[in-house]
């Protein structure tokens, strides 16, 4: 084990270990770890694409007039929601 990685026990039904051993299957992934580290990963991302979202929220609802929402410098323009 490297040293960026940290050993850790959980607990999970049933159901959601046999989920998780179903998508190790189809995804041709190593361990459950591996399943477990993709998970993680997605809920990252989620929180992220979900910060996003909120702040572009607010920013239209009490603009910073240092930045402008119009400008997207060739990017399609949208409000967050295609991140989640």
């Amino acid at each position: 084990m490297n040293q960026s990685t940290q050993k850790i026990s959980i607990s999970v039904s049933t159901q959601l270990l046999r989920f998780a051993e179903n998508y190790q299957s189809q995804q041709h992934l190593p361990s459950r770890s591996d399943v477990f580290s993709a998970a993680l990963i997605a809920l990252r991302e989620k929180q992220l694409a979900e910060s996003y979202q909120a702040w572009n929220l607010e920013q239209r609802r009490n603009p910073d007039p240092l930045v402008s929402l119009d400008n997207t410098e060739g990017l399609e323009p949208g409000d967050g929601s295609e991140w989640l």
